[in-house]
């Protein structure tokens, strides 16, 4: 019986079905129409770094495309921002 690594046998999915009372199982491997991505800083670290500037990284954080963030480190779970006009301190 050759399938797929992530499918599984008929046996559990008909459980699956029966349990969720849904019509089919469906497995997909790009879960992106399921996730959405939101960018949120640790204000407890971010504070010292950005002091007065905190309002407008945060703003400037919430306004950015969690998924392409994402997408910019795949497995990792912080990304390092630099923030040009914080630098200049």
């Amino acid at each position: 019986m050759s399938r797929r690594p992530h499918e599984l046998p008929d046996f559990f999915v008909k459980i699956i079905e029966d349990e969720l009372n849904i019509k089919e199982v469906i497995f997909r491997d790009d879960m992106s129409d399921f996730l959405a991505y939101h960018v949120k800083p640790n204000f407890h670290v971010l504070g010292p770094k950005v002091g007065k500037q905190m309002g407008a990284v945060k703003k400037a954080l919430e306004a950015s495309d969690g998924a392409a963030v994402r997408m910019l480190s795949p497995g990792m779970e912080a990304i390092r921002f630099i923030c040009p006009t914080a630098m200049s301190r």
